[in-house]
């Protein structure tokens, strides 16, 4: 029973439409008082206060367009429509009523009045009844002049009770809402379009049968593949993936076929892609459900790590050998500090003792480092 809430368009094409009229009436005025034009003073011999009128129209139309209170639209849009509908009334009055050439301008604000609802439909018909009441009475409008002035005054406005009907108006509104909902997503689907075609891994979609839904161009690239050519088929078909011993994977060591089957993420870079060329670059797999749901499908981000591998390979192997070569003299300088510290192969007083004591425990310590980096390297190397 409210104000009917309208879209930010329609606040704006009244704002504007209210404009337009308030400059019109200003111009005829300003015409007829500035322009030296006599001969038309029935048409636009209009009233001051209609004219002030008009200016308040444009002005609060002006401002409500530049200012467009974002969470109360319908009640901007209905202040400045009922500053029209004073400035039509005001016209009418002011020259002549029932006869004033001006009636046409009732029709057109009148016909809207159903489109701000029932708050603005009950302002207008009051207004209406209220001058046909004060015309009876003062005389103005006899008994003969009541049914064209009803059907005048009201018609307009019962017509606009079935242009905007509560109906109309909803499923008006439902249309704007999807309207505004298709382009928010439109938006976003072009923005994550932008993130997939820019970043550097291969990202696929599948669903819950394996199937590619989406593939990204890096991902078309990594796996020599076009996108009409591999969307809808099995992902088994375009990302052929084989262990480190050059042999198929099976569906009991494949990654993307468990996270489909137990719906729980799986991180892996043990594992080569064969491409269309007859590559096989290592590759880093990052498996994802789409949901907490399962069927729900996954998302899987692969990139090539061949090159990371192989830097991470030669600083393994630099390790290894380091600590190897430097393992051995240090074995020899522990060996001949507990040759030095042994009664039976050498004499040595207590102060020489205790320093040689030290540096041998230090030996010592340096020694299980080396044996330390030796493990953590053969560990890496699956040795």
């Amino acid at each position: 029973m409210g104000v009917q809430q309208i879209s930010r368009f329609w606040h704006r094409r009244l704002c504007e439409a209210s404009m337009l009229y308030a400059v019109i009436i200003v111009a005829l005025w300003a015409w007829r008082h500035f322009g030296g034009v006599d001969q038309y003073n029935l048409v636009l011999g209009m009233p001051l206060i209609a004219v002030i009128l008009a200016g308040i129209t444009g002005v609060v139309a002006a401002v409500l367009h530049i200012w467009p209170p974002q969470q109360r639209l319908g009640q901007a849009s209905l202040v400045v429509y009922l500053c029209a509908v004073a400035t039509t009334g005001a016209l009418i009055v002011g020259t002549g009523g029932l006869s004033s050439p001006f009636i046409a301008a009732w029709l057109l604000v009148a016909v809207f009045a159903m489109f701000f609802g029932w708050v603005g439909l009950a302002l207008v018909l009051l207004l209406v009844n209220a001058y046909l009441s004060w015309g009876v009475l003062a005389g103005h409008i006899t008994s003969t002049m009541i049914p064209s002035a009803m059907l005048t005054g009201e018609l307009p406005i019962l017509v606009g009770c079935l242009l905007w009907g509560p109906d109309d108006r909803a499923a008006e509104a439902r249309t704007t809402s999807y309207r505004e909902l298709a382009a928010t997503l439109s938006q976003v689907a072009g923005k994550s379009d932008i993130v997939l075609n820019a970043i550097g891994d291969g990202v696929m979609a599948l669903d819950a049968d394996g199937m590619i839904e989406l593939i990204n161009p890096a991902a078309q690239r990594l796996v020599g593949w076009g996108d009409e050519d591999a969307l809808g088929l099995s992902y088994q078909s375009v990302l052929k993936l084989i262990d480190a011993k050059n042999d198929p994977i099976t569906n009991d060591t494949d990654p993307i076929a468990t996270v489909l089957a137990d719906n729980q993420p799986l991180t892996t870079d043990r594992l080569r892609l064969v491409t269309s060329s007859g590559k096989t670059p290592i590759i880093s797999l990052v498996i994802s459900p789409v949901s907490s749901e399962p069927g729900s499908g996954v998302i899987v981000v692969f990139r090539d790590v061949t090159k990371e591998k192989a830097e991470e390979r030669q600083k393994a192997e630099f390790i290894s050998t380091a600590s190897h070569e430097m393992r051995t003299p240090v074995a020899s300088i522990e060996g001949y500090l507990g040759l030095t510290l042994n009664p039976a192969t050498a004499t040595i007083d207590q102060r020489a003792r205790d320093f040689i004591t030290k540096a041998h425990r230090s030996a010592e310590h340096l020694g299980r480092l080396f044996q330390d980096l030796l493990d953590v390297s053969k560990a890496d190397d699956g040795r």
